[in-house]
Order: structure tokens, then C-alpha cells, then sequence
């Protein structure tokens, strides 16, 4: 008998054949505390099967320091880091240079110039490595992006629809103009301003030779900070870009028939309202910095300017990080995305969530039979949480023997590896199968409800520009 209950994916019957998948586009290769999904309009229907909507059947981890973790570019990843927010923090790590700008400097100007110079340096460090973790999703996105143009020709020449391929290269172009102007780009732009400041900011120790005290103040001011300002005009005209379109997701999702009363439209408003607010305050921030950085090389009082985009900035990227970004892996390139599928999914990521978060025993609620290692499985390939428990898998001594061979560098996990485990591991398998469920299950879904949402905007716009 079927069961009735509004989260629980899989139905009595075979649930390997449910775990099979088409292809994906792209092969695979700090905790956050998720906002407290909505609660639902309507009480929402799981499909029938599993989708294969971003739920790839299998994962490659590879060995790197003795630890089995994902490939670089393997999937579009939520890696921004934490201090990021910090960004802003060089422009005013010139200000003992700029303010005490005289022959000979003060001693205790001297103090704050090494101490300003080493902030600007340790700046541009971090810019250098969360560049290098947003190149990852670049290469990632950019291949991604010519799969589907690939893909899309294919179809073209054999007449088939090209609809669910367009809705995919036009996200993958947001995710990536995103990713190069909001987060890589400015990474590169800032990292390298904030290096020159502070070159320039230790100069200025040296200032008692004139032509090292010119060019210190050519380094700490125009030069050091022209970057920054002229990337902020970019950077805020795409953030710009995006608000327009969040806009219009949202209000097609008010207007839409098929969404009347459905948590769908209260999902697809929460992204946007998330989506508002992160470009409003990057566009402001953007644009006030780069003005105040261009003041303070011989105004003092462009470091006031400074300070709230300081803590703006730390603000909107924290926002970025919690509320907006997400993890995504690859598309299935066979499905055919219509409004009310997508929707359906994305209710459905928000039930699951709520389970989850809702009780101490959810797995009774959520599977038809907890205690099978093929009802687990393709729970977690259906919502995508089959490579965290894979990594947490292959972290037990007493399962890695099984699932990988020692003198491997690199494995591809599936649901047919964990199979093929001796049964009296299954046990094991399914308790830490459970235990990611729960820890690592709401944040993922979280990250689901997301791309969701904004995969059923897109859905809906493109809808309405084909009419």
C-alpha cells in the first residue's frame, strides 16, 4: 500500500531501479546555521519517483593528505570565505600614511603604518586564496556552459526542443557573471589594491628620502586604490543586473496560475527578498567604497566614508554566504523542466527540510523502511546527500577497507559500492547514513530549496518571453 505522507519520496516496490539516473552534464569529480524554512501554504505532493533533477548517482572523491574529499571543480560549491568581509579593510590601511603625511614621520606614525601595511598584506592574501577557490567554480561553470551550448546544438540539428537547455544556459549564465564579477573578480582587483597599499604604506616609513615619500604616496593612493574604485562600478552594475531579475521572478511567481496558494510562490519571494537585499547593499557599498578610496589619498576624511562600508561589506557578505549562495551539482540533461515539476521539487526540499529539522526520529517519517539500505540510498541520491555521507563513510576505519582499495587515489562512490558491502556492515552503513541525514541533510536541502527556486524563476520568465 502506498504511503500517504506529503515528504516521503520513494513507494513501495524496487528502490534500486529508483536510484538509476541519466547522464549529467558535468561528471563529479564551516557550518552554517540554514534559515528556518517557510511553512507551506498548501500541504504539497511528492512526485511518484525520485527526480533526477541536480541528484547525481554517484560521486569521485580523491585522496589528498590521507583524507578522501571531492575533486576541485567537481561541482559549483558555496566556498566564499568568512573574511572576505574584510575586503574593505586595506582601503583604510593606508591611513597612518595618507593622514601623517610629512617629513620626518612621527614615531607614532610609523607604528600605525607597519600596522596598516600588515592588515593591507594579510588582505590581499585572503583575496589570493578565496580567488583560487572561486577559479574552481569558474572552471567549473565555464564547462558546464559549454556542455550545454554543445547540447543545445545537438538538439537543434535533430529538431528537438531546446527550451530545458535554454533555461539551463540562461541560470549557468547568472551563476557565472555572478561568480567572475561579485566574488573572482573582485578577489583579484581588491587583492592586488590591497597589495600596492600596502608596498606603498611601508614606503612611507621610509619617508624621509623625497622621491621614496612620492612614490609612496602614489602606491597608497591613486594607484593602490584605483582598482578597487573602478571595479566597484563594474561590480555594482551587475549586482543591478541581478536585482532586475530577481524582481521579475518574483512577481511572475505572484502571477502565476499554477502557484496560486502554493509554497512555491513563498519560496520563490523568500529568494528574491535574499537576492534584494544582497545586490542593494553590494551596489551601495561598491560604489560608496570606490568614491572614499579615491578621497582618502588626500582627503582625511574620506576614511569616515570608510567605516560604514566596512561593515556593510562585512554584513552583505555574510548575507551571501548564509542566505544566497549555494552548493549545486550537474544538471540531468534528459528532463523536461516545466513550472509545475519544479515546483513540485522545490515544495517538496522544503518538507523534507522541515522533517528533518522537526523531530528527533525523522527517518520513520521520511522513509517507507528506515532500516534498508536501499530505502537510505536512494534517499540520499534523490536529495543530493549521497557525497557527504560517502566522505563520512570512507572517515571509519572499519568501512573504508570495503568501500576503497588503499593504493587508489581516486574512486568513484555510487549506490552499487555500498551494496556490495557485506551485509554484516549494512548496519554500520545505514546508522551513518542516518547520522548525515540529519547533520548534513538541512543545509543541503537548504542549498536545494535555493537553486530551486531559482531554477523555477527562470522556468517562469523564459515561459513568459516565449509567448
Amino acid at each position: 500500500m502506498k504511503s500517504s505522507n506529503p515528504v516521503e519520496r520513494h513507494r513501495s516496490g524496487d528502490d534500486r531501479a529508483a536510484i538509476e539516473r541519466s547522464p549529467t552534464l558535468v561528471p563529479s569529480q564551516g557550518t552554517e546555521t540554514p534559515e528556518k524554512p517557510l511553512e507551506p501554504a498548501t500541504k504539497s505532493v511528492a512526485p511518484t519517483a525520485p527526480s533526477s533533477i541536480y541528484a547525481p548517482a554517484k560521486v569521485v572523491l580523491v585522496k589528498h593528505r590521507g583524507r578522501w574529499v571531492p575533486p576541485k571543480a567537481s561541482r559549483l560549491r558555496n566556498s566564499l570565505l568568512s573574511t572576505m568581509g574584510l575586503l574593505e579593510l586595506a582601503n583604510a590601511g593606508d591611513f597612518a600614511a595618507n593622514v601623517w603625511n610629512e617629513i620626518p614621520v612621527p614615531i607614532y606614525a610609523i607604528v600605525f603604518m607597519a600596522l596598516g601595511g600588515t592588515l593591507a598584506l594579510v588582505v590581499s592574501v585572503l583575496a589570493y586564496r578565496d580567488a583560487m577557490l572561486s577559479w574552481d567554480n569558474v572552471c567549473y561553470l565555464r564547462q558546464e556552459r559549454r556542455n550545454l551550448k554543445t547540447e543545445r546544438e545537438r538538439r537543434i540539428t535533430s529538431g528537438q526542443p531546446t527550451q530545458h537547455i535554454d533555461v539551463l544556459l540562461d541560470m549557468n549564465f547568472r551563476e557565472l557573471g555572478s561568480e567572475v564579477t561579485n566574488r573572482f573578480g573582485l578577489d583579484i582587483f581588491s587583492g592586488f589594491g590591497a597589495f600596492v597599499i600596502s608596498i606603498g604604506t611601508y614606503m612611507a616609513i621610509g619617508g624621509a628620502s623625497r622621491r621614496v615619500w612620492f612614490a609612496s604616496n602614489l602606491l597608497s593612493g591613486y594607484i593602490g586604490n584605483a582598482p578597487i574604485a573602478l571595479y566597484g562600478v563594474a561590480s555594482s552594475l551587475w549586482s543591478g543586473f541581478i536585482f532586475i531579475k530577481a524582481t521579475r521572478h518574483r512577481n511572475l511567481a505572484a502571477q502565476s496560475p499554477q502557484l496560486r496558494d502554493r509554497t512555491a510562490k513563498l519560496l520563490v519571494g523568500q529568494r528574491s527578498r535574499n537576492v534584494h537585499i544582497y545586490t542593494s547593499v553590494s551596489a551601495v557599498s561598491s560604489l560608496v567604497g570606490g568614491v572614499a578610496s579615491m578621497i582618502t589619498a588626500t582627503r582625511w576624511w574620506g576614511y569616515v566614508m570608510l567605516i560604514p562600508v566596512i561593515l556593510s561589506s562585512m554584513f552583505y557578505n555574510s548575507w551571501l554566504r548564509r542566505k544566497v549562495a549555494y552548493d549545486r551539482p550537474a544538471v540531468d540533461i534528459s528532463m523536461d523542466l516545466t513550472v509545475e515539476f519544479v515546483a513540485r521539487e522545490l515544495e517538496l526540499a522544503d518538507a523534507t527540510c522541515r522533517e528533518i529539522q522537526g523531530g528527533p526520529s525523522p527517518m520513520r517519517k521520511l522513509l517507507p523502511n528506515p532500516e534498508s539500505l536501499e530505502s537510505v540510498v536512494s534517499f540520499l541520491v534523490a536529495n543530493d546527500i549521497l557525497e557527504a555521507c560517502c566522505i563520512r563513510l570512507l572517515q571509519d576505519e572499519g568501512l573504508v577497507a570495503s568501500l576503497a582499495d588503499q593504493s587508489v587515489t581516486e574512486l568513484e562512490a555510487n549506490a552499487e559500492r555500498l551494496f556490495d558491502t557485506p551485509k554484516e556492515l549494512h548496519s554500520m552503513i545505514i546508522e551513518m547514513a542516518q547520522e548525515t541525514i540529519k547533520t548534513q541533510g538541512p543545509k543541503t536541502l537548504i542549498y536545494r530549496q535555493r537553486y530551486l527556486a531559482e531554477l523555477l524563476g527562470t522556468v517562469l520568465r523564459l515561459s513568459d518571453e516565449d509567448r
